[in-house]
């Protein structure tokens, strides 16, 4: 028992609260059966005055704002002891409607955690013929347990076969892991440099456009607002300009995410720019056919510079499983004697 599962247990608001204030993070504590301060919230004898105190602590729980918020309200909400109860397991058992109300407000609530005996939170509400928590469950997702679809397990997941997705997906995170804040902010920095570079020379290409007034526009069946330049040097410029802006871009998009976040929430950052970029192209290119030319050969590139990075990461998977180190040290990923006795390197912090 922590100090605050000392306070929650005997009710002790005014200290929660100080608890709160000057260590938030320890909502996740938990004692040696699992039950956290909200377990044991619920499974006061007194159901009032155990309501109080969970108040309090779904208070708690709803203002975080921390950096991991989210995570740590995931974490408290869906506590399970040591027989697979979650807090709202046990409101079900003891037919507990207002604390049930008050933890259906988190958003990271899980109604469909099985405990040990595989029951949900509506399979208890049933057994016990406790129709208040049933239908308030039910409304927010709550399923019987032989309705809800088996899910992988992470023994299921950890011994099925690797995947290429997941293969890719590891490589790369661990290919950025070492990258620094600064490294990292400064690639950002010279990827963003190239995109403004890139997306200046559509806006205002080499020798200029032709307007309306000229004589170029309408005479020679020259287009309006068309390049002045010639068509291979047109064809030229769109392909390699084309290929940095794309490839500055996903640089772009993995130095955001770095593996940790879904990019799906950037691309309504990009998608729009691209669009705005392919449309510019089609507007200053001579005719429709060298636009075509130019940014199918700008695919072409793309898709070799591709190939030839898949194959040198082949190259140097086939180099690391070749056993041919100077030392012992090397087999077992080490580089320094100091790194095999633990020793940290000098201006190296141990995260």
């Amino acid at each position: 028992m922590t100090p605050l599962l000392q306070a929650v247990r005997r009710k002790k608001i005014d200290l929660i609260s100080e608890f709160f204030l000057v260590c938030s993070e320890s909502i996740v504590d938990a004692n040696v059966n699992g039950e956290n301060a909200l377990h044991i919230a619920v499974k006061n004898e007194d159901q009032r005055e155990g309501l109080i105190v969970l108040k309090v602590l779904m208070g708690w729980i709803l203002r975080l704002c921390q950096k991991d918020a989210e995570l740590i309200e995931t974490r408290v909400i869906n506590r399970r002891d040591k027989d697979g109860n979650t807090a709202l397991h046990l409101a079900a058992y003891e037919n507990n409607i207002q604390a049930t109300k008050l933890m259906l407000k988190s958003s990271k609530i899980n109604v469909n955690i099985e405990n040990n005996d595989g029951l949900t939170v509506v399979d208890i509400a049933v057994l016990q013929r406790h129709g208040a928590v049933e239908r308030k469950v039910k409304r927010h997702g709550g399923k019987r347990s032989v309705s809800l679809v088996k899910i992988k397990t992470t023994s299921d997941i950890l011994g099925s076969r690797l995947t290429w997705r997941e293969s890719r997906r590891t490589r790369m995170i661990r290919s950025y892991s070492w990258i620094s804040e600064e490294i990292r902010n400064a690639l950002l920095v010279a990827a963003t440099l190239i995109i403004t570079a890139t997306y200046q020379t559509v806006l205002q290409p080499p020798g200029g456009v032709y307007d309306s007034g000229e004589s170029g526009g309408g005479t020679n069946g020259t287009k309006a607002g068309s390049v002045v330049m010639g068509e291979g040097y047109f064809i030229l410029l769109w392909l390699w300009n084309s290929v940095g802006f794309y490839l500055a871009t996903t640089l772009t998009l993995v130095l955001l995410s770095l593996g940790q976040e879904s990019m799906f929430w950037y691309y309504p950052l990009f998608i729009p720019l691209l669009f705005a970029y392919y449309v510019a192209g089609n507007v200053i290119s001579p005719n429709s056919s060298v636009s075509h030319i130019a940014n199918v050969g700008a695919l072409v590139v793309l898709i070799l510079w591709g190939l030839v990075v898949r194959f040198w990461e082949w190259v140097q998977f086939k180099r690391a499983k070749v056993r041919g180190p100077k030392s012992g040290l090397v087999w077992e990923g080490f580089t320094t004697l100091d790194q095999a006795r633990g020793v940290a390197p000098k201006g190296y912090v141990i995260r």
